[in-house]
């Protein structure tokens, strides 16, 4: 999907509560299990959109000073401070989802 696509799906905005916080974390599992119905890899601009999905929701995080739980096979807590932190955990997810495919 192209970057505006993904965006006219659920835009992304600076979260201001916990209901905003979950909608987030759902929308970008949403778009990582969508990896696995596809034999292409995930585009430039969805990983662009997870990036921003991303860093929101670790700005959220770091105001209201909790940790992002991860469940399933990647269990445990990740704090992602910048960036490229994000860009290299979402290239890790996306490989094992390749590899699993």
């Amino acid at each position: 999907m192209t970057y505006a696509e993904l965006c006219a799906e659920f835009l992304p905005r600076p979260i201001h509560s916990e209901e905003q916080f979950a909608a987030t974390q759902q929308r970008i599992d949403q778009v990582i299990d969508s990896f696995g119905l596809r034999p292409e890899p995930p585009t430039e601009d969805e990983q662009d959109y997870l990036g921003i999905l991303g860093l929101v929701v670790m700005e959220w995080e770091e105001l209201s000073g909790i940790t992002k739980q991860i469940e399933g096979p990647r269990e445990g807590s990740v704090i992602l401070r910048n960036k490229e932190e994000i860009r290299t955990y979402l290239q890790q997810i996306t490989e094992e989802i390749e590899q699993e495919v």
